[in-house]
């Protein structure tokens, strides 16, 4: 989850030495399949692509993933860089961890007899040994 503080002044702390927001509402967000399925369906295309998204369809996203309740509609218009760069950050944090992630199952998958290309690959029969794969992999990670 991600919060962010929405129609602050940005002001300059000498003690720190940077640049803060004072005041502001907080939202708080949630990059999700429940948000993602929301954008898609308004959209009726995929929105994880290369593709680049227009203005409108980046602020429908963070009205998406939106948990904070009754968010006034003006205030996604004064949405500032630096709260459109902490979000795109959260995004992208979430895709570099499920990537590793999927990184890692592959090598595990690529390890077990059959080579299944993913999950749906392995038969009935060869979940229970996949599991145990899984697991003494994670016990040698843990004792190393």
């Amino acid at each position: 989850m991600l919060e962010i503080k929405v129609g602050g002044v940005e002001s300059y702390d000498d003690s720190k030495q940077e640049f803060v927001i004072i005041g502001g509402t907080p939202i708080q967000l949630e990059h999700s399949l429940v948000s993602l399925s929301k954008w898609e369906q308004e959209y009726e295309k995929p929105f994880i692509s290369t593709t680049e998204k227009t203005d409108e369809e980046l602020v429908f996203y963070v009205k998406c993933m939106t948990l904070t309740p009754e968010v006034p509609e003006e205030l996604y218009l004064k949405l500032s860089d630096e709260n459109i760069q902490d979000i795109n950050d959260y995004i992208n944090k979430f895709f570099t961890t499920r990537e590793a992630q999927t990184e890692a199952f592959r090598g595990l998958l690529a390890q077990f007899d059959g080579a299944p290309t993913s999950m749906k690959g392995l038969t009935e029969d060869q979940v229970p040994a996949f599991k145990a794969l899984v697991d003494r992999k994670i016990a040698e990670k843990l004792a190393a």
